[in-house]
């Protein structure tokens, strides 16, 4: 998938890609915002916890990759729900492949009954 022109590598059926995913995705949602910072603290804290996230992710030195030097709060937030709208969108076409293969191999209750 590409974000911000960077193709990363990043295959939902790998399960320890998946795992780190799910695991800089929960740190995302448990990050409270520090309170008393002005408004430019703020944006750098965001960027960074964007940056956090994709190394975390994708591996390190993906965020260099993504941003370079920036700290455009408006950058790193749409490459951030991009990239996990694709994962959702990829998920989901894995998962009905998966229970297309899975219900290819199994018997329905009719066939099993049948069998008896």
């Amino acid at each position: 998938m590409k974000i911000n022109d960077v193709e990363l590598n990043f295959d939902v059926m790998d399960a320890v890609q998946l795992e780190n995913y799910e695991a800089a995705l929960l740190k995302v949602k448990n990050t409270n915002p520090a309170k008393g910072l002005n408004a430019s603290g703020r944006i750098k804290e965001q960027c960074n916890v964007v940056k956090t996230f994709f190394n975390e992710a994708c591996g390190a030195g993906t965020a260099e990759k993504l941003f370079g030097d920036s700290v455009n709060y408006r950058t790193h937030y749409e490459a951030f729900e991009s990239f996990v709208n694709q994962i959702g969108e990829e998920t989901k076409k894995e998962q009905k492949a998966m229970d297309d293969r899975v219900a290819k191999y199994t018997l329905n209750r009719a066939q099993r009954r049948a069998k008896k």
